[in-house]
């Protein structure tokens, strides 16, 4: 844009007027409203923009809000997390209200297992964390946080390891035990071998 457009605005562009509202549960929401800047429109024509409050618009914003909390919990977790991964596994069980007892049973890893990851006096395999973040319910990012505190990552290289990314990614959805059975169909080892309790 020229100089001259820059400062004399009025002159040389338009900024259209649009109006949204919707209606949603008896409640009419108004937002974005702008004025035209050119003398010569007429600024009594004005389109409008309907909002549809239809059940997928509703869906979409009922996703969205579910989207935004996440998000937020994860920077809460993130910013939270120590650094150290037993101190950062407590933690994460803790947030969660979970015993060491409902961890085991969730990510069928033994107490004992639990308890050395806990003190640092065992280093973790790759599939005991993602079992433990699959039985934590944690988000994705917080998942791969974790990963880097204990020296370990998802190599794109390998299909195994692919997989598990998969599994960290709907973490909401899986058990351990969902996980071993697909890997078990695939031909791969299993994430822990504790199967039962």
């Amino acid at each position: 844009m020229t100089y001259y457009a820059r400062t004399h605005m009025d002159e040389c562009c338009l900024v259209f007027e649009k109006e949204h509202k919707y209606n949603i549960d008896g409640f009419v929401f108004y937002f974005g409203l702008s004025t035209a800047l050119n003398n010569s429109i007429d600024t009594n024509k004005r389109q409008q923009y309907n909002y549809d409050s239809s059940d997928n618009n509703l869906e979409l914003e009922i996703r969205a809000a579910m989207l935004n909390a996440e998000a937020k919990e994860s920077v809460d977790i993130l910013n939270n997390l120590p650094l150290d991964f037993g101190s950062a596994i407590s933690y994460l069980r803790e947030r969660k209200k979970m015993s060491v007892e409902d961890l085991e049973a969730s990510a069928l890893i033994s107490q004992r297992t639990i308890y050395s990851l806990q003190k640092n006096a065992k280093e973790p395999k790759l599939q005991t964390i993602v079992a433990l973040c699959i039985a934590l319910t944690l988000p994705y990012p917080v998942s791969v946080k974790l990963m880097e505190i204990a020296g370990r990552s998802l190599r794109q290289s390998s299909i195994e390891e692919m997989i598990y990314a998969e599994f960290l990614q709907k973490s909401y959805e899986l058990s351990v035990e969902d996980c071993n059975q697909m890997l078990t169909n695939l031909n791969y080892s299993i994430l822990t071998t504790k199967t039962s309790l």
